[in-house]
């Protein structure tokens, strides 16, 4: 199979080798998601959004080409103007605690979740979280399409929601703990729009996934809510008057997972389902899905993710459009001259019929040029079979004259002239 190439030094294609390759090949129904999040245009919620906070005169403050930290570009937008994420793990100050001071505006990610992250980086002893809501913000104030990881806070440890109903779109919210209410989110007197994520591994006292209190009433569509842990309420914990609308969402344990106390309602409306979702890897922090997730295809009937199809559940959509879906999950993203990391590849032909595919990585160095040594991978070729999906592992070796900084890892398959797939992601490599 493809051999990585080694940069030596001299600025040539080093020796070809691989470590490791573990192989997987599967017929029938197996699906990993797509890279594109639906837009939001597609789904119930837009034209609220739209009607709300567009504007002739919007601005586009770019992240961080404009402004270097996410608050920075908070800070400068007014109301109707979107705050555009470029791909990147964000950390530290200002880029967390994120406070939207009671502005319309959307704060989105420019590609979506799989490759923007804001890692909060919180502790017991340093709290903190993704985003926090208290200025009264409306559904016009819109977080869409980042993984917020790591958080710590006593209520909300990926958001807190405080007398304010932001719409929260399209986020993966996973690996955040609150040491009281609300792993991934709190709710307090809101009425939140929850639609089109997937908020999974996080842990709370109460409500892992979500706790509402102080007569909170948001509304849940198109959700998956998997593997949270809490003392109460796994996955949603509903106290103190509050209600919650959940439709079209996949809810880990169904009712032993859900906590409602007395004089507090649940509205388990249509479409709910309580399957695995199939992450291509929760382990390397990959929530897009299989193929053959029951996630697929059974959102809210009356819309559509872009490829046509009926939406599906959570923050990815798998792209039913393309000939072939190439996917690459890397091990870690921070490493240091001479480390090992491997890469799960997977490609994957949903469609009737043999397709002919070509394969290659390239990387690209921090000072955007390419390494000397590309192709990485490849050139391959392969007919690959009808209702098909392959899967290897490789590990490589960062060479030890690596620069420092962030560089990108590019798979591309197709034939020429015709690209059917990209997957990407950065890594950033650092002193030992």
């Amino acid at each position: 199979m493809w051999g990585m190439r080694v940069d030596t030094g001299k600025g040539g294609k080093g020796e070809a080798f691989w470590r490791r390759a573990d192989i997987s090949t599967h017929r029938g129904i197996y699906q990993r998601e797509g890279e594109a999040m639906r837009l939001l245009t597609t789904l119930w919620c837009a034209a609220l959004v739209l009607g709300l906070c567009g504007s002739i005169s919007a601005t586009v403050i770019h992240v961080p080409d404009d402004y270097p930290t996410i608050q920075w570009g908070i800070d400068a937008a007014v109301g109707g103007d979107t705050v555009l994420v470029a791909d990147g793990t964000y950390t530290g100050s200002l880029n967390r605690d994120l406070d939207f001071g009671g502005k319309a505006i959307v704060v989105m990610s420019e590609n979506g979740p799989h490759v923007t992250i804001i890692d909060c980086e919180g502790s017991i002893s340093e709290p903190h979280r993704g985003f926090y809501f208290h200025s009264g913000e409306g559904p016009a104030s819109v977080v869409r399409g980042f993984i917020i990881q790591g958080g710590w806070a006593e209520y909300g440890g990926g958001i807190n929601c405080d007398s304010s109903s932001p719409t929260i779109q399209g986020n993966t919210i996973r690996g955040n703990t609150a040491g009281y209410d609300g792993g991934g989110i709190y709710c307090g007197e809101c009425s939140s729009v929850i639609v089109d994520n997937t908020i999974t591994e996080n842990a709370a006292n109460t409500g892992g996934g979500i706790a509402c209190y102080y007569n909170s009433s948001p509304t849940v569509m198109n959700t998956i809510l998997w593997a949270d842990d809490a003392g109460t309420g796994h996955e949603i914990y509903l106290g103190e008057a509050s209600s919650m609308a959940v439709s079209y969402s996949d809810i880990s344990s169904r009712w032993l997972a859900v906590f409602v106390a007395p004089g507090c309602t649940l509205e388990w409306g249509e479409g709910n389902i309580e399957t695995n979702p199939k992450f291509v890897l929760a382990n390397l922090q990959d929530y897009r899905l299989l193929w053959g997730s029951p996630c697929i295809d059974v959102g809210h009937p009356d819309y559509l993710d872009p490829d046509g199809t009926r939406s599906d559940i959570g923050a990815h959509f798998f792209d039913q459009s393309k000939t072939i879906v190439a996917y690459a999950t890397p091990q870690t993203r921070t490493l240091s001259p001479g480390d090992n990391c491997a890469v799960l590849y997977a490609m994957i032909n949903i469609h009737p019929e043999p397709v002919e595919v070509r394969g290659g990585v390239e990387l690209t160095l921090p000072n955007g040029e390419p390494w000397s040594g590309n192709p990485l991978e490849g050139p391959g070729y392969t007919v690959f079979p009808p209702e098909f999906t392959w899967q290897i592992v490789r590990e490589y070796t960062v060479p030890e004259t690596w620069p420092l900084g962030v560089s990108v890892f590019t798979w591309r398959v197709g034939m020429p002239g015709n690209l059917y797939d990209r997957d990407r992601f950065l890594f950033t490599v650092v002193e030992p």
